[in-house]
């Protein structure tokens, strides 16, 4: 039976800590990478060249873009419009000490919304959706080895809901340039939309 390899990439580094250790909620904001996020994911590439795919999917966003240059400057990657960073609304840009104090953010901590933002259950169901359009596109096509380049948020979304074995969002947390590989299996993937785990990297 054919399967399929699709490995989930986030994205090199967009921005630096600040001087405190917090770091800046980016989600729409689109941010180029940082030299030192480009030099990281160079680092990754000569170490071990990234894993070879028929076809190169990725994020809208400007980071993501560049990140697929640098690990895969021999594709033009197809752009995946849902998947796209969550948005973070009024804590756009903001970092958790701006934040602490503000009612609205440990509201939002808690399941909650941020003010003006992109409530958690619509992140979660879009970047599904997008994974799904992804999966429908590469078994018409015959494509078995994919790479897909998103953002940290949306890889935990779709292993939140799709992963085997079943674990919490943020058991799916990776680093930049880092990820995960999943097996996925025509029948078990149209049955209910379950790809397995294989590998992180």
């Amino acid at each position: 039976m054919k399967t399929y390899r699709v490995h989930l990439i986030r994205h090199g580094r967009e921005s630096e800590p600040e001087p405190d250790g917090s770091v800046r909620y980016v989600g729409r904001t689109d941010l180029p990478l940082t030299e030192r996020g480009r030099q990281e994911l160079r680092d990754l590439v000569a170490e071990e060249p990234f894993f070879p795919v028929q076809a190169v999917y990725c994020g809208p966003l400007l980071r993501c873009r560049q990140t697929v240059e640098i690990l895969y400057p021999d594709h033009t990657p197809r752009i995946a419009p849902d998947l796209t960073e969550c948005d973070f609304g009024e804590f756009e840009n903001k970092t958790a000490a701006e934040l602490k104090d503000l009612p609205a953010y440990a509201a939002w901590l808690s399941g909650g919304t941020p003010p003006g933002g992109e409530p958690n259950e619509r992140f979660f169901k879009r970047s599904v959706v997008g994974f799904a359009k992804i999966m429908e596109e590469v078994m018409q096509q015959g494509e078995t080895e994919v790479a897909v380049c998103t953002h940290g948020g949306c890889i935990m979304a779709i292993l939140a809901q799709c992963g085997l074995p079943a674990r919490t969002p943020s058991a799916w947390i990776c680093q930049p340039g880092h990820g995960y590989s999943l097996r996925i299996t025509p029948t078990v993937w149209l049955r209910g939309y379950k790809a397995e785990v294989v590998a992180s990297f």
